[in-house]
């Protein structure tokens, strides 16, 4: 109450978020799913300042409780969609 901000503007076909969605494809062998959400995060600041920004992660529940959990195959394969999408993103390989 008393707080208001911005929301993320989240365009699947703008920024970041079409590599991201080609790269969760490839490496999960399913689509990315694309959802807005009901919280706020400081993603929404970072693109407003005009820094690609996207909601990603693992599966899981319980976000900030005691019981909070994630699934570690979701783990590894978030771990190794941020390294392809980063690579894919800046056109870098890694062996620059």
């Amino acid at each position: 109450m008393g707080l208001e901000r911005r929301p993320l503007d989240g365009d699947p076909t703008r920024g970041i978020t079409p590599t991201l969605s080609t790269v969760v494809a490839d490496v999960t062998g399913r689509p990315a799913h694309h959802r807005g959400e009901a919280f706020w995060t400081d993603a929404a600041l970072l693109a407003d300042a005009g820094i690609p920004a996207v909601l990603f992660g693992v599966d899981g529940a319980g976000a900030h409780a005691s019981t909070e959990w994630v699934d570690l195959g979701s783990l590894h394969d978030t771990a190794r969609v941020v390294e392809r999408s980063i690579t894919g993103w800046t056109g870098m390989d890694g062996t620059e």
